[in-house]
């Protein structure tokens, strides 16, 4: 796998623990909401930052512009996929992710 490869992978796990992150919000008022998931997904999140930490920075510290957009896309995507209340919607934001044309 090459470095390029390992980053967007990297982005990818971030990408879903924020997706995680934002699912759990919304089941926080019923009766499967756990705080023992949302903690490690915290975590989760937390210890992938860590490991891309030079990246992110290095990032952040080249175009502080550009990393917001790319936090705020995140948030977007993660936000979009919890509230979609349509589950084959995600059949279709896949097939978008595949072309890969964007």
């Amino acid at each position: 796998m090459t470095d390029k490869e390992a980053r967007n992978t990297l982005l990818l796990c971030l990408t879903a623990a924020q997706v995680m992150q934002e699912a759990l919000d919304d089941l926080k008022e019923t009766d499967f909401y756990k705080h023992t998931l949302k903690n490690a997904t915290v975590r989760f999140q937390k210890e992938i930052e860590k490991t891309c930490n030079d990246q992110i920075n290095n990032l952040f510290n080249l175009n502080e512009d550009m990393m917001r957009q790319l936090q705020n896309g995140i948030e977007q995507i993660a936000k979009q996929i919890v509230e979609s209340n349509n589950p084959t919607a995600l059949v279709e934001f896949g097939k978008i992710l595949e072309r890969r044309d964007w």
